[in-house]
């Protein structure tokens, strides 16, 4: 990994020789200190980021607009939780920033951009057997479960993050589907076939 980022520049020029390059210099202590490679995942704080980014609107008075919107957020979540009717529902949902509109949590999941889920042949049959009633399901382009940031394979990024890991095999997401009121998630998953390779032991990591 030394050599090839040692070569980038030779090989891609200046432009390529971002920070993002810099820290693959590290992946494999990173992987014997931490584990699998979405422990170290940046994908929620950049999350996070364009949540900040999308609450500024001036160039003056950043940190005033910062605040002023998460009092906002304060406000609406305690006029939720102690005094919900229908006139403060309609007055709350008034003042939803448009990217919160698409997405919604099915328990603990974060569900984004949503949209209207019409199985396959294949899909309905599946949803048949589990006994699931899709009509009530939305087509999530991504999910957040446990800081981890999800999508699935037909998502056009940068970055792939459509696969995972469920119960030692590895599996690439297909399709996701969430219904906001009984909490429930299922991805449509492929397992992924690879061939297993023999390796020396990886040292141990040293605290």
């Amino acid at each position: 990994m030394k050599m090839y980022v040692g070569g980038v520049f030779e090989l891609y020029g200046k432009k390529e020789l971002t920070f993002n390059m810099h820290i693959s210099n590290h992946a494999a202590d990173n992987a014997l200190k931490w584990g699998n490679g979405w422990s170290v995942s940046m994908y929620s704080f950049e999350n996070g980021n364009k949540n900040l980014k999308t609450i500024i609107h001036a160039a003056r008075g950043i940190p005033h607009q910062v605040i002023r919107s998460l009092q906002r957020d304060c406000a609406l979540n305690i006029l939720r939780a102690e005094a919900s009717t229908a006139q403060t529902d309609l007055f709350s949902s008034s003042m939803v920033r448009k990217e919160e509109k698409k997405s919604f949590y099915a328990g603990s999941v974060w569900c984004l951009m949503p949209t209207n889920f019409t199985p396959t042949a294949a899909e309905r049959w599946h949803c048949q057997i589990k006994g699931i009633n899709f009509q009530n399901f939305l087509q999530c382009t991504r999910i957040v479960s446990n800081h981890i940031c999800y999508g699935s394979n037909k998502v056009r990024s940068r970055t792939d993050n459509s696969f995972c890991s469920i119960g030692g095999s590895f599996f690439r997401i297909r399709k996701i589907i969430a219904d906001e009121q009984s909490g429930q998630v299922f991805l449509f998953v492929s397992k992924v076939r690879y061939r297993p390779y023999l390796v020396p032991a990886l040292p141990q990591a040293v605290a």
